[in-house]
């Protein structure tokens, strides 16, 4: 069954500006830990971002989880104002006006076993030899034209596919593979999430960065508006709530986890 969920955030109407008269609808993937659907409430840090920009601006917005290409489609016919987090191509530059500030740097990062992250950070380098390395990835994923391109050429010792990310991270803290390849965020959550962040390092630097934003359609005008959400959101990077929002996750990630941890103990 497709996961279809409605989220409403509706804000307070007094003295809002001209295009704040109707709720804005926003639609995304479940893409945890950026969007993500718990006890029927849609969140996330990507969710919390957009949620206080908007607040801060006193636009009204609703989000709905879809899959991808629907989300897309949606925004393409204008059953949708807008989505995030979108990379932005040439195709969709055709449909969608972007905001002009990056709401996330999405960075695919290499996750090794913390025993060995020093013998193995070489692999995080330009032109890398992966010939000896067991590696991770979640089936049917891309993570950028260099791994993908390694993958395809066969220059891993061996490429072992599971349906999930937490599987990989499981597997490494075992030993049963060399490398996982993750987004950072989407590493770090996991990791929080299973307790491993003793065990488990991410090797730096990011083999890619890619800039995600949130991406409007053209069949409304959503100018002011997205000239709106860009200063609020450099505001947000400029005094420091942006890095509060994504710190907060993940101690609350982090301090569940170890509750968790200490009830089965006890």
């Amino acid at each position: 069954m497709i996961k279809h969920l409605l989220f409403i955030f509706l804000l307070g109407t007094t003295s809002l500006p001209n295009f704040a008269s109707t709720t804005l609808k926003l639609v995304s993937l479940e893409y945890p830990p950026y969007i993500e659907v718990v006890d029927n409430q849609v969140t996330g840090i990507a969710v919390t971002l957009i949620k206080e920009v908007f607040q801060s601006i006193n636009q009204p917005i609703s989000i709905e989880v879809l899959p991808w290409a629907r989300a897309i489609a949606y925004v393409k016919k204008g059953r949708a104002d807008a989505i995030f987090t979108a990379f932005k191509t040439k195709e969709r530059e055709v449909f969608l006006d972007y905001n002009q500030g990056v709401l996330f740097d999405q960075k695919i990062r290499l996750v090794v076993h913390s025993d060995y992250a020093n013998s193995l950070s070489k692999v995080a380098q330009t032109s890398p030899d992966y010939s000896a390395y067991r590696l991770c990835i979640v089936n049917k994923v891309s993570y950028g034209p260099l791994i993908d391109e390694a993958i395809e050429n066969r220059e891993f010792k061996q490429v072992q596919r599971t349906m999930s990310s937490g599987s990989c991270a499981k597997m490494l803290e075992a030993k049963r593979i060399h490398i996982w390849v993750s987004n950072e965020f989407g590493a770090k959550n996991d990791i929080a999430k299973l307790g491993f962040n003793e065990s488990l390092s991410l090797l730096s630097p990011p083999i890619q960065v890619t800039p995600s934003y949130i991406a409007f359609s053209k069949k409304k005008d959503h100018t002011l508006l997205i000239k709106e959400f860009d200063r609020v959101l450099k505001q947000f990077k400029d005094n420091g709530r942006y890095q509060e929002i994504v710190d907060s996750y993940f101690l609350k990630v982090r301090t569940k986890a170890n509750s968790t941890a200490d009830l089965i103990q006890n």
